[in-house]
């Protein structure tokens, strides 16, 4: 029985695009060409994608392998986003079924996170619910917490990124928060050998070498994507603006 596989690979997308081009020497589309491509479209995948996160069930399943949740520690009301962050999907706390008392775990000291067992049996012994914490701008975010009767409660809590490194938590007492993001990509770099006759064969065992993280999901978003990028190459050698050109298509 044939084995059903998701993993995507680098050189999957590169001979869908050749087969299209009709191109059977493969040099007239250098690797380091390709590199460049591939990383562009899946910049502008994870760019585009995030855009209709939220009300796509296609889309949280295209970029679920870039999708995290982790616990981010709360110290003077304010979290350090990852430094593999790149885009804001969600926010959750923990609190008692009222909403009017932050998670209770017992040991954790100012700034730590529980780990995954502790939170789960604090959940458990205190009967925790977790809900979403509103995301806003700063602007809003500061008058709501200078506001005399607005002042943002845990029922209502609030967030907002700060200074491109950090969220800013209100009320101050939650200790911590569980932050769900798109983070960074690799930098993907296709593996090869060269042939006698000066073509490349696919070899992902090359020193440098990094494969894709995308799954196969992601097939034909990355075929029109490089071929529309490719294609230009071939009839001028440059490539001007490729985030221009990806967004005149319209692969979403």
């Amino acid at each position: 029985m044939a084995t059903i596989t998701n993993d995507q690979t680098l050189d999957r997308t590169l001979r869908q695009v050749l087969a299209e081009g009709n191109a059977e020497q493969n040099q007239h589309y250098p690797p380091n060409v390709f590199d460049t491509h591939y990383n562009l479209v899946t910049s502008f995948i994870l760019t585009e994608g995030i855009k209709v996160f939220g009300e796509n069930q296609y889309i949280k399943d295209l970029l679920r392998p870039f999708h995290k949740i982790v616990l981010i520690p709360v110290r003077f009301g304010k979290a350090k986003l990852p430094d593999d962050y790149r885009h804001y999907t969600g926010i959750s706390i923990f609190g008692d079924k009222t909403k009017k008392e932050c998670l209770k775990i017992d040991g954790l000291e100012d700034g730590q996170t529980p780990t995954k067992e502790q939170l789960e049996d604090a959940q458990e012994k205190y009967k925790s619910i977790s809900w979403d914490l509103d995301l806003k701008e700063v602007d809003e975010y500061n008058k709501l917490t200078s506001h005399s009767y607005k002042f943002p409660t845990l029922k209502k809590a609030i967030g907002c990124i700060f200074e491109s490194d950090c969220i800013k938590v209100a009320p101050y007492e939650i200790p911590f928060i569980e932050l769900h993001y798109i983070r960074q990509p690799l930098i993907y770099r296709y593996g090869y050998a060269v042939n006698p006759d000066d073509t490349y064969s696919y070899d992902p065992t090359m020193a440098g070498a990094v494969e894709t993280e995308w799954r196969t999901n992601a097939d034909d978003l990355l075929f029109k994507g490089v071929n529309t990028l490719y294609s230009i190459y071939v009839r001028d050698g440059e490539l001007r603006d490729g985030m221009t050109l990806l967004k005149k298509e319209g692969l979403f």
